[in-house]
């Protein structure tokens, strides 16, 4: 009777000791693309783009980087694999904040890591109408290029702001002041950038405006 208990309790265990990972879906990622490519002699590093990927519902994801490309996603034995554009396929197993895998394309292979953001995020269409009306304003196409590096450029500028206004007190009025010129230097460095894309319409000007504890990049 005592060697049937012991059985059943090492049976049990394993059930209830071990911590699953949350579902994957609805949540976005910073991907590290930026490894070792194993191609036998040709063996070399690599630096490539690092990008975000949303997850949404089974079989459907989001890719934002440098350039737009469809993405899906399927279950597999160890987690999940997911694949750019039909030609890049990425198997990662994760933890609730954290993701390992192998990338593939063209017969090569790579590691890649990824580290979660958010949870129960929307879809890009409408996380990032906002950042897509401002460039479109610009004279920027949907799906070129172009439009996915104005879309980065606008939010990445945001994203900076944001943690510089946080790290300011509402008591250092010395600070924040440096941080109004801070600020400033950062929409002018932003202004910059975005007229290296040459876009269509060349007469505009971007502008930092707060809403709420939070600041909004603007381009008119």
């Amino acid at each position: 009777m005592r060697k049937l208990i012991i059985i059943l309790i090492l049976l049990i265990l394993p059930l209830g000791g071990v911590a699953k990972a949350k579902s994957i879906e609805n949540t976005r990622w910073f991907v590290d693309d930026n490894t070792f490519i194993e191609g036998g002699f040709f063996s070399r590093s690599l630096k490539t783009s690092p990008y975000e990927i949303i997850f949404l519902e089974y079989g459907k994801c989001e890719y934002i980087g440098s350039t737009e490309a469809s993405c899906t996603w399927t279950k597999n034995s160890n987690g999940v694999t997911y694949i750019i554009n039909k030609y890049s396929s990425v198997n990662i197993e994760y933890t609730e904040k954290t993701f390992v895998g192998m990338a593939s394309a063209d017969g090569k292979s790579w590691k890649i890591s990824g580290q979660l953001l958010e949870r129960n995020v929307n879809p890009i269409s409408k996380q990032y109408d906002r950042y897509f009306k401002e460039c479109e304003y610009l004279g920027f196409k949907k799906g070129t290029e172009k439009m996915g590096q104005c879309v980065l450029q606008i939010k990445n500028a945001e994203i900076i702001l944001a943690q510089s206004n946080a790290q300011i007190s509402s008591s250092q009025a010395q600070q924040r002041t440096a941080e109004s010129a801070d600020t400033l230097n950062r929409v002018i460095l932003l202004n910059e950038s975005l007229k290296l894309l040459n876009p269509p319409r060349n007469n505009f000007n971007c502008q930092a405006r707060p809403f709420g504890i939070y600041t909004n990049i603007s381009c008119r």
